[in-house]
């Protein structure tokens, strides 16, 4: 357990790095088994969902290193097509190693995905691609998934574009012996940087008038080393721009990508915040602006406003004097962080929309120190960016959710001159 000590009320001010994706690094490291010879993958950031899946490649037989932001994975002895809930229920990206380990042994069972309680994320799509992309005997149970069977190329039209789900088509199209056609799939930069690693390791995929494709190639395992680096968090990246425009601060941020960050970057500049990009940072100003709230704020598929930055958007219209409002479309459940914010000063409900759809109501005001408990990631992040707000001392007790996916959190905050510290208590 860790508690995040906050003493809030300073803006903040300064220039802050981001790194790597982790969106996009988990399902380049379950893609490293297509591959199957040594991976150099670059600007890897230091999280626990990495180790986890690390972890989980050596329990397969891989060979893995992490040293600074590289990470070498080899492959070339894989030996295990299992997944015990021991490794899965930890991180909800091993599901991506479904279609991976199919395509080495022809058959694999992995257990049900983990990760954080945020509404409901079954597989039913990622089983749809297989059986729509191969001929496979699927079996559930209780448990997990037991898949046997071959890659045979087809099409698939997706219900709902979902990240994983399309990841997952990918990965089982990009090896197969038949052309493949995936409709209606993900568009989100992620899911395109995994595509750019599977074409690095001798896939033929392409993304053509909104059809993900991808022709037949041969698939045999490699003695040279693929080298290939990840693309920008922009989740990281949007964190801390809502952070500065929230304390009203003012900073740079560097290493992103922000025509990757287009959602974030409407939503600050309609409250009034100045936001100006360039090729690999953004400028964002809160400072001597009284920011108004927005009459909605919908989280969608990319790339409108994403989901992963719904409740670090609430504690940041918390501050912002009128009403605001927030649905969330992608993750309709994702509210857990609204009473968490209400304990530190924040005016926030949540309400029904005439429909019946739940969503958050929001009156921006001056917010408090307090105490809260992150229920999942991104509204950990939420906490500390209200803690910060806040005047007076905040504590945010987290069960290492943080660490999950924000590598060296206080230390990137405190070198923008926030006062906050972390403390393990068991």
């Amino acid at each position: 357990m860790i508690q995040y000590v906050i003493d809030g009320g300073r803006p903040l001010i300064g220039t802050v790095l981001t790194g790597g994706s982790k969106n996009a690094l988990l399902p380049i490291l379950a893609a490293t088994i297509l591959y199957g010879g040594p991976c150099e993958i670059h600007r890897a950031p230091h999280l626990s969902d990495v180790e986890n899946l690390l972890e989980t490649l050596r329990y397969l037989g891989a060979k893995t290193h992490f040293c600074g932001d590289v990470i070498t994975v080899d492959t070339t002895s894989l030996n295990r097509y299992d997944l015990p809930a021991e490794y899965t229920g930890r991180c909800r990206a091993s599901i991506s190693f479904l279609a991976p380990l199919l395509l080495r042994f022809g058959r694999c069972s992995v257990a049900y995905p983990g990760g954080c309680a945020i509404g409901a994320r079954p597989i039913n799509y990622h089983l749809e691609a297989l059986r729509a992309l191969g001929n496979f005997r699927i079996t559930e149970n209780g448990c997990g998934v037991e898949v046997q069977g071959t890659f045979t190329g087809g099409s698939y039209s997706m219900p709902y574009p979902s990240v994983g789900a399309t990841e997952c088509a990918l990965m089982a199209a990009c090896f197969s012996p038949m052309p493949c056609r995936i409709e209606g799939g993900a568009l989100e930069p992620e899911v395109e940087d995994l595509a750019g690693f599977l074409n690095a390791c001798g896939g033929r995929i392409s993304f053509v008038k909104g059809i993900w494709q991808s022709e037949p190639a041969p698939f045999y395992l490699h003695d040279q080393t693929l080298r290939y680096t990840v693309i920008p968090d922009r989740i990281e990246a949007g964190t801390f721009a809502l952070a500065i425009a929230a304390t009203r601060g003012e900073g740079r941020i560097l290493g992103c990508n922000p025509a990757q960050m287009q959602g974030v970057i409407r939503l600050l500049r309609a409250t009034g915040a100045e936001v100006v990009s360039g090729q690999d940072v953004l400028l964002v100003r809160g400072r001597n602006r009284r920011l108004r709230g927005c009459d909605l704020v919908m989280a969608y598929p990319y790339p409108a406003f994403p989901t992963d930055l719904q409740a670090p958007a609430c504690a940041f219209l918390s501050t912002c004097y009128g009403k605001s409002a927030v649905l969330d479309t992608v993750f309709p459940m994702r509210y857990a962080h609204v009473s968490e914010l209400g304990k530190m000063g924040a005016r926030i409900a949540l309400a029904k929309a005439p429909g019946g759809e739940p969503y958050i109501s929001i009156l921006g005001g001056q917010l408090r120190g307090g105490r809260g408990e992150s229920t999942d990631l991104r509204a950990g992040a939420a906490l500390l960016i209200a803690g910060l707000c806040g005047k007076g001392r905040s504590v945010v007790t987290d069960r290492g959710f943080v660490a999950r996916g924000y590598e060296a959190i206080c230390e990137k905050f405190r070198g923008l001159g926030g006062r906050i510290w972390e403390n393990r208590i068991y």
